[in-house]
């Protein structure tokens, strides 16, 4: 017979409840998830990061060049006059022309300049590292931008076309 007025409620031990054990578990399961969460987001903030610094820093040096060619379009002998092997960097003059002023540029952590190079060519009119005869109407054109421990180099070829 069932007694539907029992004032004793007798449930299994099994449905009474989480144990502290169980408890625990849960707690480090959560924390393992929040701590393996937190470090992937320190991750991804450090390469966005290093990314934005490495766009700025190809901007900066892809802007030397264009710069350059500029300086070139203007008038060759901007170039060719120069000391070849030396770093400079741009600037504006009161004319508000671009103008090449020796030494490198820092600029808000990134430093950069340019190198301008002669070109040699060999017998069948190739660039060519050693060797060769002088091109005098073209310039080799190295942009550096440095950051921390990194840099950017980019290299063009210019030449007297007018």
């Amino acid at each position: 017979m069932i007694n539907f007025f029992s004032l004793t409620n007798k449930q299994p031990l099994k449905n009474r409840g989480f144990t502290v054990i169980e408890i625990l578990v849960a707690i480090f399961i959560i924390g393992l998830t929040l701590t393996s969460l937190f470090s992937l987001y320190g991750i991804s903030l450090k390469t966005t990061t290093q990314n934005k610094n490495k766009i700025a820093a190809l901007n900066l040096a892809s802007e030397n060049l264009e710069i350059t060619r500029a300086i070139r379009d203007d008038n060759w002998n901007n170039i060719a006059s120069l000391t070849m092997g030396t770093n400079y960097h741009l600037n504006k003059n009161d004319s508000n022309k671009w103008i090449f002023i020796q030494g490198a540029e820092t600029q808000k952590g990134f430093t950069r300049k340019v190198i301008i190079d002669n070109v040699s060519r060999d017998t069948n009119d190739n660039i060519v590292t050693s060797g060769g005869v002088n091109d005098l109407n073209t310039k080799k054109i190295t942009s550096i931008t440095t950051w921390q421990d990194q840099n950017i180099t980019l290299t063009a070829y210019l030449t007297n076309w007018k």
